[in-house]
């Protein structure tokens, strides 16, 4: 069976990315990948501020895979951000379609269907529904989709993923107005986690910390799925911003230099000029001084993620336990692993290096996610889009939409 072909657009605050790639044998294997920049205020904290620009980078990013490529992309599987990111438990019972009780890909639509229409936050919409197990007649419950199986009902019990309405429509907007169909939509953090299953340094149950370029994100994992999530409005980007205002320096010069340098701890008793400022030239600054604003800027960021984590352990001292998995655009900063892992030294702080060629550097973890999950999708879903039956009659089990709850929940 041939591997089927995914394109994951990832639409970012500082740029827009694509990967092109498919599964094999667990492994993705990427035939494109492209990064290009926004300008700064394009898109901050998820609003898009010109819908224009936004458009045409995406149109360039298909175009150059397209060129390279040698064939047409019309359609993508989309990346939505975690911000907003909610999670909560349903369950829902449907009868089968099939007179013979025989269970078919039609049956896991329908009751997957019935899950996502149910209103779970009235400011969000939901992205994704993620089965935890299929229950059939007799009480027989399956971790994969029971195709093939007899039974004149499917129960399934699911984790739906909601994020808020104005991000999920505004972010489909923009790729329906460049013309390309959405083939696959789903929450960056779940991507990933998907993704890690097949890493094994990485453990089963940890915190995702993914620094990004205006946001970085924490969620608890566990068996390859997002429980809860929070954000932080700081990454990468901030710490652009802060040299060009020490430094009186522009953006583009800040950004070099932190890329270039980053953390540097070249030992010499000489430390010669980086850049100077561009407000007045007499004045200099050497790798301590981009050291010092780099370490205050990580100080400030490692503070708000233990906020943020301790927030989400709502007092549950298990989570203590869990290592944190760092990941993002933002880890890229040289240095960063090593001030990281000594701030957490008594905690395990895991730093997965991406094992796809074509796509090492971490800005790209969320498009491979996409294709790992994507390509988990394909296996049972039929590629056909033929119209689904009127199933009758269909019931709903009684059953209270639940948040997740790390305290009510065995993980």
């Amino acid at each position: 069976m041939m591997a089927r072909i995914v394109n994951a657009l990832e639409i970012g605050s500082t740029a827009i990315k694509l990967v092109v790639g498919y599964e094999c044998e667990h492994e993705i294997v990427v035939l494109h990948a492209v990064a290009k920049s926004l300008s700064l205020n394009c898109i901050k904290n998820n609003v898009v501020n010109d819908s224009d620009e936004v458009c045409s980078v995406i149109k360039e990013v298909i175009l150059d895979a397209e060129n390279t490529l040698k064939t047409d992309i019309n359609e993508v599987t989309l990346v939505l951000p975690a911000r907003g990111l909610e999670v909560f438990k349903n369950v829902a019972t449907t009868n089968v379609v099939s007179p013979n009780k025989l269970i078919a890909e039609v049956d896991i639509r329908n009751v997957m269907t019935m899950l996502s229409r149910d209103t779970y936050n009235e400011e969000n919409a939901v992205i994704d529904t993620i089965p935890i197990n299929y229950t059939l007649d007799q009480e027989r419950i399956f971790s994969n989709p029971p195709i093939n199986e007899t039974s004149g009902t499917i129960k399934l019990n699911a984790f739906i993923h909601t994020i808020p309405t104005y991000i999920k429509e505004t972010y489909i907007g923009l790729v329906d107005k460049v013309g390309l169909k959405i083939s696959n939509i789903l929450v960056a953090p779940y991507g990933v986690a998907q993704l890690f299953t097949t890493y094994k340094n990485v453990s089963n149950k940890y915190f995702l910390v993914n620094v990004g370029g205006k946001t970085t994100t924490i969620t608890i994992i566990a068996d390859g799925k997002p429980y809860q999530s929070s954000y932080i409005d700081m990454g990468g980007e901030n710490l652009t911003q802060e040299l060009c205002y020490r430094m009186g320096i522009s953006y583009s010069s800040a950004n070099e230099i932190k890329l270039k340098y980053g953390l540097d701890d070249f030992k010499c008793n000489f430390k010669p000029s980086i850049c100077h400022s561009e407000q007045d030239k007499n004045v200099e600054f050497t790798v301590n001084d981009l050291r010092l604003v780099t370490e205050e800027y990580l100080n400030t960021l490692l503070k708000d993620i233990n906020r943020a984590i301790k927030t989400l352990m709502g007092g549950d001292v298990e989570l203590e336990q869990w290592p944190l998995v760092f990941v993002g655009g933002g880890t890229e900063l040289i240095g960063f692993k090593e001030f990281v892992s000594d701030k957490y030294n008594s905690r395990g702080v895991i730093f997965p290096s991406v094992k796809s060629l074509g796509a090492r550097n971490q800005i790209f973890i969320n498009c491979l996610g996409a294709i790992k999950t994507s390509c988990g999708l394909f296996e049972f879903i039929n590629e056909e889009k033929e119209e689904i039956p009127q199933v009758q009659p269909l019931t709903r089990e009684k059953h209270k939409t639940q948040k997740y709850s790390e305290t009510n929940d065995n993980l």
